[in-house]
């Protein structure tokens, strides 16, 4: 059993830290997106800056309401968010039919199709990024 809160499970969770480190580092990034949106910052330092960017921009001009994301800053996790985190764990776990169920939650339907690919390799690249930390020097 892991110390983290499973964000797949529907809980609500109230402390950011609570969160699997991996939802995480998702919502870390969709925050540091809006911020670099709308203040016309630098993009996220997450490796995927202008994949969060585009994913952000999506959200903003397609969602089916506006979705709170909040400051990067903030200790709590937003139900949004959690969505967010959930819908592209699932695409990165080529879950396609859970990522389209949570899509439609958060997107108009036409968008939430076109959405998947950016969803799932988003949630790679996170995993890939987490790959290359935990790993020592390699062999040739």
């Amino acid at each position: 059993m892991s110390l983290h809160e499973d964000i797949r499970d529907g809980l609500a969770l109230s402390a950011l830290r609570e969160v699997d480190p991996f939802d995480a580092s998702i919502i870390h990034c969709l925050r540091a997106a809006r911020v670099a949106a709308r203040e016309g910052a630098a993009l996220p330092p997450c490796g995927l800056g202008r994949g969060f960017a585009a994913l952000d921009g999506l959200l903003t001009e397609n969602g089916v309401r506006p979705l709170e994301i909040l400051d990067p800053g903030a200790a709590g996790v937003s139900a949004d968010e959690a969505s967010l985190a959930r819908f592209i764990r699932a695409a990165a776990e080529g879950e396609r039919d859970e990522a389209l169920m949570l899509g439609f939650e958060i997107l108009r339907a036409d968008i939430a199709f076109m959405s998947l690919t950016l969803a799932r390799d988003l949630g790679l690249g996170l995993r890939r990024a987490a790959l290359r930390r935990g790993r020592g020097p390699r062999l040739h």
